[in-house]
């Protein structure tokens, strides 16, 4: 069991359980599914990342506020969001060795809290998910554990400068519980803060999905993001990395959470879905034919 696996049940344990389509453009704030598998492979300085990597977190803020998480497929979820547990920035993934995989993604501009949820829906639908890198796998997918959404990272360097990155109140994602099959593969991700990390890309974790999210409070209602269809398939990390920086983490629901950034967790590659359906169809009964009985003469 992964750490990012065992962390999730444990604060679920203790707590009772108890975007990603940012957008550059102040002027784009419109959302589309994916297009052709050659889309994907495109740098990601537009509205979206195509890889990001995920930190584990320590000390994450606990907001305890319920929201509306509406997503294209799977309509509306009324969440309760619970403790942060992770952070995830644009990367760019490198193979390593002769596994022939495609370089995805640049660092930067990209940043994400990511917080627990509590009463997540449980679609249990049957999906194909589909990246550049790893090719097609059937899914089914389960419960919403977790959201993600668009922040500011502010990070003091070792010569006491700080760099930000990021753009809170743009995007938000809703990630839903899924198995799979093992990757075991060997890769670097470079992202601008931290630099290079070798990890290796290990199985399916969530699918997560682009959504809308609706919160009230005192000042009225608030969104942030869009229900636009775009998917990122998310897989467990192996990997000896430790960074322990500490970071600010500024949402614009939650405001600032400064909190450690840890061991690398998992890696969301962008992702074709399509459903599948299967029917239960009755089999073609063709009824026997009546006959009518000839009269028996009398």
């Amino acid at each position: 069991m992964t750490k990012l696996v065992v962390f999730v049940l444990a604060v679920f344990v203790a707590i009772g359980v108890a975007s990603f389509a940012l957008v550059i453009q102040d002027d784009d704030v419109s959302s589309a599914p994916p297009g052709p598998p050659g889309d994907l492979v495109a740098p990601s300085f537009g509205r979206a990342p195509l890889i990001v990597e995920c930190y584990e977190l320590v000390d994450g803020a606990t907001p305890d506020e319920v929201v509306q998480l509406e997503t294209r497929n799977f309509g509306r979820d009324r969440v309760q969001v619970g403790t942060a547990i992770a952070f995830c920035e644009g990367a760019r993934k490198i193979p390593v060795g002769l596994d022939p995989i495609i370089p995805l993604g640049e660092p930067g501009r990209f940043v994400f809290e990511c917080f627990l949820l509590e009463h997540g829906d449980n679609p249990a639908d049957p999906v194909q998910l589909r990246t550049v890198n790893f090719g097609e796998e059937d899914v089914i997918v389960g419960q919403a554990e977790i959201m993600c959404e668009s922040a500011r990272k502010d990070h003091t360097l070792a010569d006491g400068t700080t760099a930000s990155l990021g753009d809170p109140g743009r995007a938000a994602w809703e990630c839903f519980h899924i198995e799979g099959t093992d990757r075991i593969t060997e890769v670097e991700l470079i992202t601008r803060n931290f630099g290079t990390d070798l990890v290796t890309v290990a199985d399916p974790a969530f699918m997560c999905e682009e959504a809308r999210k609706t919160s009230r409070d005192a000042t009225g209602t608030h969104h942030v993001g869009q229900a636009g269809g775009l998917v990122w398939e998310c897989f467990n990390l192996r990997s000896e990395v430790v960074r322990n920086e500490p970071i600010r983490l500024t949402t614009s629901n939650f405001g600032e959470d400064d909190v450690i950034a840890v061991t690398p967790v998992l890696m969301c590659e962008r992702a074709r879905k399509t459903e599948i359906f299967s029917f239960d169809i009755a089999p073609v009964v063709t009824p026997t034919p009546r006959v009518t009985p000839t009269p028996t003469p009398g």
